[in-house]
């Protein structure tokens, strides 16, 4: 079996990550790395009651003043730039959106770029974030599943 090493996040930080994105993708392929991978959060707001799951602290380890570039316009422009480095999602938060926009959106991103995303998706633990975008936190899992079934 060979091993397969990708980089993540590739669209999270500030203006350097934005001004690197390309050269760390190009410099990743040339090393052989399999693929690179995105974060998703639309806002994180400056407070949260909400506790993130994988740290004790509750917290990110990300200030909420970072950037996370949209995954997918993110994910395009490295993909114009490489050629057979494989793109991943990990993840984008699906109860969040339209699902048939977002599934256009994606499937445009896949083709455009020869067939080499990975589309990771999930629910998230940010109710403000879900709030923010007048989205009900609740029942996130069950319209997951409804959104997977309807695309």
């Amino acid at each position: 079996h060979l091993m397969k090493i990708g980089i993540v996040p590739i669209n999270v930080g500030g203006p350097k990550t934005a001004e690197r994105m390309v050269d760390v993708a190009q410099h990743a392929e040339a090393a052989g790395i399999e693929s690179v991978w995105t974060f998703e959060h639309v806002i994180v707001p400056i407070e949260y009651d909400s506790k993130y799951p994988y740290d004790r602290s509750g917290k990110m380890p990300i200030a909420p003043e970072g950037w996370f570039i949209d995954p997918l316009i993110a994910l395009s422009h490295v993909a114009a730039a490489t050629k057979t480095l494989r793109l991943g999602t990990g993840v984008n938060i699906f109860p969040q959106t339209n699902p048939l926009l977002f599934a256009k959106q994606a499937a445009s991103l896949d083709v455009l770029s020869g067939g080499r995303l990975t589309l990771g998706l999930g629910i998230g633990w940010l109710a403000e974030e879900y709030r923010a975008l007048g989205t009900p936190f609740e029942r996130r899992g069950a319209r997951f599943d409804d959104y997977i079934a309807e695309v």
